[in-house]
């Protein structure tokens, strides 16, 4: 499943705002996940899947940085260096 950063912009564009988003094996990438941390509906988003993604650590980074209140992070085989961006979500 290919959705990509470039998914990420339509369902940006799209207004849908889920409470549930499960992205697992999206190919997003750090660009994909800085795209989703942008999007003003991650906002109603309490439970988000972005396992297998490849994010590293600035892609954890900006979704730490993003507005929301997630109940539920699955993070699972995002990538090398998603430790660091692990300690940019937990502050």
């Amino acid at each position: 499943n290919t959705f990509g950063a470039e998914g990420i912009a339509a369902l940006s564009g799209s207004g849908a705002a889920p409470s549930v988003l499960r992205l697992e094996g999206c190919d997003l990438g750090d660009a994909g996940a800085a795209r989703l941390a942008a999007w003003p509906g991650l906002a109603g988003v309490r439970h988000l899947d972005i396992s297998q993604n490849r994010i590293g650590s600035e892609g954890l980074r900006a979704l730490a940085r993003a507005e929301g209140r997630l109940e539920s992070l699955v993070l699972g085989g995002t990538g090398p260096g998603w430790a660091r961006g692990l300690e940019a979500l937990l502050r």
